[in-house]
């Protein structure tokens, strides 16, 4: 991220150049596995005040901000409903503190204040409908919104969803009516249907972070790939293993040397990957389990007891073979 940082101030300076214009961030990709990796990439970038965005198609009924409302519009169907009132006032939407919901039950005025609340915004749905709730709501909610690493994000999809629900009420659905179609909707979210695609304009002028089963960054003039080099935990095979030596990861193919030439491999290396790597040296499992009883043990590793040269244990004759 440093990295990103230092190119976007020489950019600034315009010592840092792309086609003979500065570099900006929407020219700038950072390829991760994962969307928890590409959750720390946008925080670390946030905290330098550089803005990205997580790319990649995705469906607005599948988002967090879609069950948000979900949860806003069945507290609003039953406002006495305790349950309900607490998980929505839990939101991000709503955004109450754990110990304000918490306090509701032993301070009755702050309960029912919040259920005054819901009771206003149930008669504003139905005077004006879903677009001027959630309009309302995010109006008073903004500036707390806003201040979030994602926030405009957030914001942009409360407001896009409030107005394919204005949509879906012109059916006269009422709001038992809409509830299921929004939750239709959330059960079969379609990333292919152009309707129900994110939308903000700003997103291409943010740094993109995307993950690599979704591009390889080749449309993009400048790419990171800052997780590339770190173990991402994958299983050892008998192919491959990763050993750690002094604090650094070394991934070496087990016992053929195809990444490092046999003589360079560290010794200490080669003996993790034989002792990491699966013991499978035949097609009969006893006999494998045997060999990595004995590679365990320390003991030299022979053929078991009964086996025939070029044949499994198994196949050898009743009379060399012992019971059990």
């Amino acid at each position: 991220m440093a990295a990103i940082h230092q190119i976007l101030l020489e950019a600034r300076a315009g010592t840092a150049l792309l086609r003979g214009r500065p570099v900006q961030p929407g020219d700038i990709a950072v390829l991760v596995r994962s969307h928890r990796e590409a959750t720390l990439v946008q925080r670390a970038l946030a905290a330098v005040g550089i803005p990205a965005v997580a790319a990649g198609k995705q469906s607005l009924f599948a988002t967090s901000e879609a069950r948000d409302l979900r949860a806003l519009l069945l507290a609003l169907l039953q406002p006495a409903d305790e349950g309900r009132l607490r998980t929505a006032l839990a939101t991000v939407l709503l955004g109450q503190r754990a110990s304000a919901i918490a306090s509701m039950e032993r301070e009755g005025d702050l309960q029912r204040g919040f259920q005054a609340q819901l009771l206003h915004w149930r008669e504003r749905w139905q005077r004006g409908g879903p677009f001027a709730v959630v309009a309302d709501v995010c109006a008073a909610q903004g500036e707390r919104l806003l201040a979030l690493i994602d926030g405009e994000r957030r914001l942009t999809n409360y407001l896009q969803l409030g107005e394919l629900l204005q949509e879906a009420s012109a059916q006269a659905l009422g709001m038992h009516g809409l509830l299921d179609w929004l939750q239709g909707q959330m059960a079969n979210a379609d990333q292919d249907d152009e309707q129900q695609l994110l939308r903000l304009e700003s997103d291409a002028r943010r740094v993109q972070i995307i993950t690599l089963h979704k591009s390889k960054g080749l449309e993009y003039p400048l790419v990171f790939l800052p997780f590339v080099g770190i173990d991402g935990g994958a299983p050892n095979t008998a192919t491959h293993c990763t050993v750690h030596l002094q604090g650094s990861a070394a991934a070496l193919e087990a016992g053929q040397g195809r990444r490092l030439g046999r003589g360079q491999q560290p010794a200490r290396a080669r003996a993790a990957c034989r002792r990491r790597a699966p013991a499978v040296r035949g097609p009969d499992p006893r006999r494998a389990r045997l060999v990595d009883r004995h590679r365990r043990s320390g003991r030299p590793c022979e053929d078991p007891p009964g086996a025939v040269a070029g044949r499994p244990a198994g196949a050898a004759s009743a009379r060399g073979r012992r019971p059990g």
